[in-house]
């Protein structure tokens, strides 16, 4: 949450050192087009339609734009509310305390596709979920929920949202979805008919030309003016491969010319991992760490991606002494030359292959654990990485993880739930209820706790309690289908036929299908 006319949102959006002239936030903002006002024509889009989806290709400074129009709704009084990537969206039961009576709330809701298709393997306790789905909600399905729910708190009038997203259609990466696939455009069309579409133009020359001249200024590098309009001309028509230009030119200490610029930012990433590599061979292990941090979401600090690097690269003793100091070296590079710690759109992709995931879930496990004991910045990722365990079928190691959470937070609700949760898949069922009833002491009206609870109830055959669980779920959210249907076969299974028609029939109303 970003409170309103607050001074740092450009740098909790966008990130970077004050004293970094190449930090996007530091960067003149330039208009792309002559005779447009982009941040205006945006803002009328706001006004009339409240939720716009701002689309273009990678490198065009979508999330720039974007992050300028939110600064100036926040200097008239909007509430900002950020979704980083790795961070939870749920649906409110009630207008969070933390917003307090701001009713003027403006959500920012960056790289879409990333989110989305991160999202496919995320599960919640605290989303509203179906127990046929394994309790996986996609963000498409819970970013149209949350949004509605409060527009229902507030007024639709006092909610804006903003969103960004790249719509290429081509993967860079054989065998993966496109960008574009990444939204499923077609599956969620409710939450995307929301939206209104602003296409991003591509920055004319002139841009380009004037970002170079209110920038290469306030660095160290070497450049003559003349040469500006042929490095426009040049350029890829991205903001973003000019960056990157001078930031590897600042950082090889050479000159601005035409025979040292690369024309493309997919090229410029691709010669610069290998250029990284060359330097110090260990980067490769330290580009895989990133990599399987981002698919687990765990968040990219230095020692985060740093000993998950060590993990990688070493498989006894001797090598990880070895390996310590070579990565240490080969991460100060990475951190300062490439911004390793903030990846950009398809810098990491530019590394041969994907690290595949599934291989490393047990080590991985056990030194999540390890730096969760000395370092509390990642103690909240816990719960994410214990569900993508469950998801996993790798209940031993979800429990692992969640009974060390929660000797961190232990009157977590969702910590709790999600204890509950792995218990029940191992039937440990006497034991998953336990959890649930602690859910239920910190969070009495946690409807899925409800839920659960006559789920494992009836399980046990314990049928009369698992109606009550269920009645008090449904008390908690009339519509909640699964527990209406599962009421109805317990009751079913009483022989109590009139009233388990009448569930069924109930499930019927909410579900016609």
């Amino acid at each position: 949450m970003i409170t309103p006319k607050s001074q740092d949102l450009m740098q909790r959006i966008l990130g970077g050192n004050d004293n970094d002239p190449l930090a996007d936030r530091n960067i003149v903002y330039q208009q792309r087009v002559a005779n447009r006002h982009i941040r205006n024509e945006l803002k009328r889009h706001l006004e009339e339609y409240r939720w716009i989806l701002i689309l273009g290709r990678t490198g065009l400074g979508k999330t720039r734009e974007a992050a300028e129009l939110a600064k100036h709704l926040n200097q008239e009084g909007w509430t900002v509310l950020y979704l980083k990537l790795g961070e939870w969206l749920d649906i409110p039961a009630a207008m969070p305390r933390e917003i307090g009576t701001d009713r003027k709330l403006l959500f920012f809701f960056d790289d879409l596709n990333q989110k989305m298709y991160a999202s496919r393997h995320e599960i919640s306790p605290e989303a509203e979920k179906s127990l046929a789905e394994r309790f996986q909600v996609p963000l498409q399905e819970r970013l149209l929920q949350a949004l509605n729910k409060y527009e229902e708190l507030c007024e639709p009038t006092e909610i804006r949202v903003i969103a960004t997203a790249r719509n290429e259609t081509h993967s860079e990466d054989p065998g993966k979805p496109s960008p574009w696939e990444k939204l499923q455009w077609d599956k969620y069309f409710k939450l995307w008919n929301r939206f209104q579409i602003y296409e991003l133009p591509q920055p004319e020359d002139d841009a380009i030309i004037a970002m170079l001249a209110a920038t290469v200024g306030e660095t160290d590098i070497k450049a003559e003016a003349e040469q500006y309009p042929e490095l426009a001309r040049c350029n890829d028509s991205t903001f973003r491969n000019v960056v990157e230009n001078l930031q590897r030119l600042e950082n090889e200490s050479l000159p601005l010319t035409v025979k040292n610029y690369r024309h493309t930012l997919k090229d410029t990433w691709e010669k610069r991992y290998k250029k990284a590599v060359e330097k110090y061979s260990v980067s490769r292990y330290i580009y895989d760490a990133v990599d399987l941090l981002q698919q687990f979401d765990i968040p990219l600090y230095r020692f985060t991606v740093e000993a998950t690097a060590r993990m990688l690269a070493a498989r006894n003793f001797w090598q990880q002494l070895w390996y310590y100091w070579q990565i240490r070296t080969a991460i100060n590079y990475l951190i300062s030359a490439e911004r390793i710690l903030e990846p950009r759109d398809g810098q990491i992709e530019a590394k041969p292959k994907q690290v595949e995931a599934g291989k490393f879930t047990l080590p991985f496990t056990r030194l999540i654990l390890q730096l969760a004991e000395k370092h509390q910045e990642i103690q909240a990722s816990l719960l994410s990485f214990s569900w993508n365990l469950i998801n996993s079928k790798r209940y031993q190691d979800a429990l692992r993880c969640l009974n060390k959470a929660l000797t961190f937070t232990p009157d977590s609700s969702s910590l709790w739930f999600a204890k509950g949760y792995a218990l029940d898949d191992l039937r440990r069922l006497e034991e998953a209820i336990a959890s649930f009833d602690q859910a239920l002491k910190i969070k009495p009206d946690y409807q899925d706790a409800w839920y659960n609870r006559g789920v494992a109830l009836d399980d046990l055959g314990r049928l009369e309690e698992a109606i009550v669980s269920f009645d008090e779920a449904i008390s908690i959210k009339p519509d909640y289908q699964d527990a209406w249907y599962n009421r109805g076969i317990a009751l079913f299974n009483l022989g109590r036929l009139e009233e388990a028609i009448a569930s069924f029939d109930q499930a019927l109303k909410i579900k016609p299908d």
